[in-house]
């Protein structure tokens, strides 16, 4: 039978001397791979009659065929010998065309299943599988980092799995906008105007006293009483003092000093 490895070497030595990069050779050389294991990997199944869709055995192939061995570092941070994914080193060699330094020469190659597991950029993922002891020392001493993106290690620390209704759930939200204008009398500089949510349950539950530090749980404002701390009514008596409404928009509170009235002074 044909080694898979001897084919790859093939392929991407035929690639290289049609005058092809180093990065296009290897990825059509290993794109021929693929394609011959999953076809070889279906014709034992569809000779037994089973019919398996391509798609469960083109995962595994591609952890396969996923690293390349470094042949020369240049004037990279690699060494030779080292696996390092693909995409990776194209990374370091763009950065290296922009600098002008030397960049790393490197052949794909393809991975049993055991050595592809064990050399993922997830220390967890790598040390739930084989060499538990091996894997964690390694990563002690080279102080690496989890960034916690594959599923493995998300189940294993007991996090949400990035995929189906997960998978967007850790990336940032954008910082919603906030309009400026909005000096007025009450307004404290200190203010942090993200902080507040402009909806109307956020607003009957905010604390106005503790952001505002004007207002106390028994003061009367525009004749509506303030109820523990928080603004309940809206702000004014009508038309004539602006009908604003804490919680629809900021940018209309506009209130006289006249309105803010103490214990002793009866509501107009």
């Amino acid at each position: 039978p044909a080694n898979p490895h001897e084919i790859l070497e093939v392929f991407f030595e035929y690639h290289l001397s049609r005058g092809e990069g180093i990065h296009d050779a290897a990825l059509k050389s290993l794109q021929e791979v693929q394609s011959f294991l999953v076809n070889e990997v279906q014709s034992v199944y569809q000779s037994q009659g089973i019919d398996i869709s391509d798609k469960h055995t083109e995962v595994i192939v591609r952890q396969m065929s996923s690293k390349c061995r470094i042949d020369d570092g240049g004037d990279t941070t690699m060494l030779p010998g080292e696996l390092v994914e693909i995409y990776q080193v194209e990374q370091v060699n763009e950065a290296m065309s922009i600098t002008g330094g030397a960049p790393a020469q490197y052949t794909p190659v393809l991975l049993g299943i055991t050595k592809a597991s064990l050399n993922t950029d997830s220390f967890i993922s790598a040390a739930s599988f084989q060499e538990t002891t091996r894997v964690l020392t390694e990563a002690a001493i080279e102080g690496k980092s989890d960034w916690l993106r594959g599923l493995k290690e998300n189940v294993i620390i007991g996090r949400l799995i990035p995929a189906g209704t997960g998978y967007n759930a850790y990336e940032e939200a954008p910082a919603p906008e906030v309009e400026a204008g909005y000096e007025s009398a009450i307004l404290d500089d200190d203010l942090i105007l993200q902080d507040v949510v402009l909806d109307d349950f956020t607003a009957r539950n905010y604390d106005i006293e503790t952001n505002l530090g004007l207002l106390a749980d028994d003061e009367m404002i525009g004749g509506q009483s303030m109820e523990n701390g928080g603004l309940r009514r809206s702000l004014g008596n009508g038309e004539e003092d602006g009908e604003v409404a804490f919680g629809e928009d900021l940018s209309m509170l506009d209130i006289d000093d006249d309105l803010l009235i103490d214990d002793q002074t009866e509501a107009p």
